[in-house]
């Protein structure tokens, strides 16, 4: 575990993510590791992957409203890190699909280990295109821990 020093977990706002970061937060004691939580903001208007509304035609108020939502999300798990952890910790929002979101990050960041929630808010997703820890796992950008 020496070599681990920077996590990316992913967060969407489930228990499971939150496990997860709890679980990034438990080993970055042992390891001195760096966490970047990140919450990436979408639109849909359905429960399927099509009915994703791109970034570009979202209006910036909009937007902002995303991010400012998925800003409370993040600081509702970085309050519950320790605080030795939180000086560690940086969260990040960015607008998009998870799946492309959290691959663009990882692959601009070069995170020792991915750690992340193995069910996140989108069943139906998961269904039609597989789930997106399946494709952090097939990325192969890095190591990545599920966390149940």
């Amino acid at each position: 575990m020496e070599s681990f020093k920077s996590f990316l977990i992913p967060i969407d706002g489930s228990a499971s993510s939150e496990r997860a970061a709890l679980k990034a937060a438990a080993l970055a004691h042992t390891t001195n590791a760096t966490l970047f939580l990140l919450y990436a903001a979408e639109l849909r208007n359905g429960p399927m992957p099509q009915h994703h509304i791109k970034e570009e035609d979202l209006p910036d108020d909009v937007k902002n409203t995303l991010k400012e939502n998925g800003e409370i999300v993040l600081q509702r798990i970085f309050n519950k890190l320790p605080s030795d952890i939180q000086e560690r910790t940086t969260c990040h929002v960015e607008v998009g699909p998870p799946r492309k979101v959290i691959l663009e990050f990882a692959q601009k960041l070069s995170p020792d280990l991915i750690i992340m929630g193995t069910r996140g808010l989108n069943p139906a997703e998961a269904i039609v295109l597989g789930s997106v820890s399946q494709a952090m796992i097939e990325s192969k950008i890095c190591s990545v821990m599920m966390v149940h």
